[in-house]
């Protein structure tokens, strides 16, 4: 029972280790309500060989109104770097990361303003 799961974890979140992701998406292909996105860090290209410059980094930025709670993207996670923890740790973790995408995802990029990006 989805209900019951979630009230025996309410004080734990799913946090990233970033510097561990390896930009998989096995976190976003097994979660079962879509609450995980993944997002382009900015600045993480890598210079090639030829000069030129590789894909970005993505990490999961997660929608916390569409967990379930199941674990299943810490569960999928090879390198360990997705791991439920207290809230007010995952909530600095978090934080951190979301500074490295810029302040905030680009998704919510005027969320609050119409549409703007203000």
């Amino acid at each position: 029972d989805v209900s019951a799961r979630k009230k025996e974890l309410p004080d734990i979140y799913p946090a990233l280790e970033k510097d561990k992701c390896i930009s998989c998406s096995l976190c976003l292909k097994n979660c079962p309500q879509g609450a995980i996105e993944m997002m382009e860090v900015p600045g993480s290209e890598k210079v090639l060989a030829d000069g030129k410059k590789g894909k970005p980094k993505k990490i999961p930025i997660f929608d916390y109104s569409k967990c379930l709670w199941c674990q299943l993207c810490e569960d999928n996670c090879k390198p360990n770097a997705l791991k439920f923890m207290p809230k007010d740790d995952a909530a600095r973790v978090n934080r951190e990361n979301l500074e490295a995408l810029g302040g905030r995802p680009a998704k919510a990029a005027g969320a609050n303003d119409g549409g703007k990006g203000e």
